[in-house]
This record gives structure tokens, sequence and C-alpha cells, in this order.
């Protein structure tokens, strides 16, 4: 497999694809693949008009005009007594939109094709919120070892984004989008749903015309995944099973039950592992840690045991390998629950330009650990934590639920659970190539221009001072209660129900 070279794209406060440069590429060197003539798109399929969103008068004029149509609805609910034709016309001209006082089939086309265009100008919305930037990795100089590891990692990428599109639902979903600005949203979202805040409530913003209701795969599709379901699973006597974040939940015998990921995405995962093995064959001989935690990642992919990953993870450092990944389920936000573990990739280069800052932080862990705890109050007590601060990484490429529609993450500590998050001992890292191009900072002056003096504002300069905030953030995830922490022998996502035990944490870390 050869790649080409690896850029990020990111879209409006950033969303990722990813691309790389190898040696050995057949593309010419600054160049392009030539472009594949693409099959032509399938046809709009037929959908019911009472299963299409409403449109609105306004909207329906305004759009038959834009399609030639000679209708008008003047008033009232849209029915067949309301709409009249416009032009000059014989009373026995024949109607291809109404006979004998009905709507014909005609008309359900005709109203297919508007509210088509609707969805289409909610689609545009949905991309133009924001802006495009890249981030080019170029490894076509690195050496044959890098470049292999390159290779099979992003093989496994592939079938992280094949996992992650069943957990969001997305590949239960099987009419593929036929216009172009769709097919981008359904890629860049990884979903067919919108995102920005001015289109998430549209009920017109859809990658699809037959308007498919988002299910996430880890709760049966047939029943409403709402806060209802959730409040249900999280009193439920097996509570702790049912929110395990490595498990989905189905019924059986009428009753919830808790099934492995392994059961579920099992086959992925082994491919997965498979991926990763090859990608530890191809490191260097110096970078023991890596392979370490390459094969312990492998392992985790095939058991779904992932506390000896974490430990191979965690030992990895700015110290001992140039690169940075992470390769598990881990973050709950695509979970209607904020309970089940989303698989991402994270795949990055170390870089070294800050390191004296961990030399600076390191010391202070537990007495930043202490004062939290002075605030967080009894019964909680301070523990003794090590976690590693902070490494600082330029990405290179991210996957699954690691590539967001909007944003890039630009920090972050974990893993989320385990005896590694128990004792306080995570990882957590500072993403450095994020938001450092020319659009990006001038949109970043632009905030600072509406909260701060100009003096201020001048004075403001490229450093540390904008990586310190999430570095303090981060660490802060590492200290406190953190995700396995028990409430009366319950974890505290079980006690207060995922998305909150969510919000409390990152408010937890903002405090500090």
């Amino acid at each position: 497999m050869i790649l080409p070279r690896l850029a990020l794209i990111l879209s409006a406060a950033v969303g990722l694809m990813t691309g790389c440069a190898l040696a050995g590429d057949d593309t010419p060197s600054g160049g392009t693949p030539a472009v594949k003539p693409q099959a032509a798109p399938p046809a709009l399929p037929a959908v019911k008009r009472a299963d299409l969103p409403r449109l609105e008068r306004a909207d329906f004029n305004r759009l038959a005009a834009l399609e030639n149509v000679p209708l008008f609805w003047v008033q009232g609910d849209l029915v067949p007594a309301n709409l009249v034709r416009t032009g000059l016309h014989r009373e026995t001209d024949s109607n291809p939109y109404l006979t004998d006082g009905a709507f014909t089939p005609a008309f359900d086309e005709l109203y297919a094709r508007l509210v088509d265009r609707r969805r289409l100008e909610a689609v545009q919305r949905e991309l133009d919120f924001g802006w495009p930037t890249a981030i080019v990795t170029d490894l076509r100089q690195a050496p044959e070892a890098d470049r292999k590891l390159v290779q099979h990692l992003a093989r496994a990428a592939d079938y992280i984004e094949e996992i992650y599109a069943q957990q969001a639902g997305t590949a239960a979903v099987k009419t593929m989008p036929v216009d172009a600005p769709s097919r981008m949203l359904l890629h860049r979202n990884q979903g067919y749903w919108c995102e920005a805040p001015t289109t998430k409530g549209d009920p017109f913003c859809n990658a699809s015309l037959t308007y498919p209701k988002r299910r996430s795969d880890a709760y049966p599709a047939d029943l409403e995944q709402d806060d209802k379901l959730c409040e249900e699973l999280r009193t439920a006597s097996d509570s702790t099973k049912l929110l395990d974040p490595f498990a989905v939940v189905r019924k059986k015998d009428g009753k919830w039950a808790a099934v492995s990921y392994l059961d579920v995405y099992g086959v992925k995962m082994r491919a997965i592992a498979g991926e990763l093995r090859l990608a530890a064959q191809a490191l260097a001989d110096d970078e023991v840690a890596f392979k370490k935690y390459l094969e312990a990642a492998a392992k985790g992919f095939e058991t779904n045991q992932w506390d000896a990953a974490d430990e191979a993870w965690v030992a990895m450092n700015s110290q001992n390998s140039k690169w940075y990944l992470r390769v598990a389920p881990d973050e709950v936000y695509f979970d209607p629950c904020n309970s089940k573990a989303g698989f991402h990739v994270s795949f990055a280069r170390i870089n070294t330009s800050l390191l004296q800052w961990t030399q600076k932080i390191t010391p202070l862990r537990n007495e930043m650990e202490k004062a939290l705890a002075g605030l967080v109050g009894k019964p909680y007590a301070a523990r003794k934590v090590s976690f590693n601060l902070p490494d600082f990484i330029d990405i290179v490429l991210n996957a699954g639920d690691a590539r967001n529609a909007f944003g890039a993450t630009i920090g972050q500590s974990l893993p989320n659970w385990g005896p590694v998050a128990e004792r306080g001992a995570g990882r957590t890292v500072v993403m450095m190539n994020l938001y450092d191009n020319p659009d990006s900072r001038a949109f970043a002056e632009k905030k600072a221009a509406l909260m701060l003096h100009p003096d201020d504002v001048k004075n403001l300069q490229p450093g540390i001072s904008e990586y310190l905030g999430t570095l303090l953030h981060e660490a802060t995830h590492n200290l406190g209660p953190h995700s396995d922490y028990q409430i009366n022998g319950q974890p505290i996502r079980v006690v207060l129900g995922g998305l909150n035990a969510t919000i409390m944490e990152e408010l937890k870390a903002q405090t500090g």
C-alpha cells in the first residue's frame, strides 16, 4: 500500500482528514495522484411525502420559483385548495400536480425535489461553518522503518473508522448520498447528521434524502435513545455491567444484557491487532517502549482487556520514543448516555521544544493533588499521583472518535478507567501543531480583540502561553476524583449519569 502525502484537513474549529507522502510514492514530487473518473451517482431514493420534513409556506414558494414551477401556496395548510397555478392558463388546461382536487404523484416528486433543495441549503451551511486548513506530514525522506510503521498504522486506522461508523450508527444506514456536498458531510461528520450550532437543530440538515434517525450501536436500534433509556440503565440492578464502557447493551429474552465489544466488533478488532503487530515488527531496535505498547495494544484488541495496554502506554514518553500513539476505545462523547468508549487513533510525533515544562511541573504533581483535594473536601482524600506531565506532540493522523466534525482535540489525559486511572498515573498530551496556521491565528486574534484591551492584544505572543491553559486543564484530569472513583460502592457515571459525570469532570479540569 502506497500512501499519498499525509495531511490533516481541519474545518472550522477543525475536523480532521488525513494523508501522508512516503518515499516510493508514484505521485510526482509536490503533485497529486491522477483523478480517477467516478461512477455516475445513483438516482434519488423514492421517499413518501409524509416521511419528509414539512416545508414552511415561504420555503415552498421560494423553492418552487427556483425550480421554475408555476405553483404558489396561498395560505393555510398544504392542501390542494390552497395551491394556485401562476401564469395565464385556460380552465381546461391539465394540471400535472393536481387532479380532481387531489395531489398527483408528480406533486409528490416535486415536493421531494423542493425538500432536497432545502436540505442541500442546510448541508451547505453546515459545511460553511468555519474554514478548512491543512496540516502536512512529509515522510518521503524518513527511514524505511518509519514509513512501514505509518503504513500499518494507517491500515489500522481504516479499521478503526469502520468500527466507529458502527458505533455511531452510520454504518447501519444503507442509502449513500448522491451529491458531492452530502458525501463530504458524511465523511467529515462520520455520519449523516449535522453538528454545527446553526444547523444541528435544522430538521432538513442531513446527508440523505431518506433522513435516517441517529441511532448509536451501543443500544438497541429500535428503542428511543434518550434520557429515559439512560436513566433506566443507570437505575437497573446490574447498572455497572450495563454501563461498562467496553460493552454494548442488547435485549435478550426481554431483559437488558451487556455484550462485550469483542462479540460485536471482533473481526475488525482482530484485524487491527494484526496491523499493530506488523507495525511493531517494523520499528527500529531503539523503540523498545513503543514496541511494547503496540504488542500490548494488539492483545487488548484481541481480548477487550485494556489494563496491560494502558500500563505499556504510560511507560512511553518523550524520553524513550520519538512517536506518540493512542489506539483504543476511550472517550464517551459519541454515546447518548456518555458511558460507552469510542474507538479512536491519535498518532503523532513527539515535539521536544517545550520539554522544560515537564521538568517544571512534574515535581508539583502531589502538591497540586493536595490543593485540589482541599477544594473537593471529604470524603475524597488526596492520593499519591504519578501521572506523566506532559508530552507535547505534533499530530500526524487522527481517526475514529478522534476525528471530529468541528475542532480538534488540543489536549488529552488518558486512560479514563482501570488501575492506571485509579492510581493517578495517566498520561497527558498537548497537541502543538493544531491552530498554529495563519487562518487560525487570525481568528484567535479577532476573538481576543472582543475580550481584551487593545494593549493586551498587542502583547500576545506565540509560545507557552498558548499551551499552558491546555496543559494545566489536562493535568487536572489526573487529579481529584476520577472516572472509577466510587460513591457508596458505585462509579460516578452510575451515580450521576454519564452526561453529568462528563460535565463535572470537565468542570473539575477547568477549575484546575
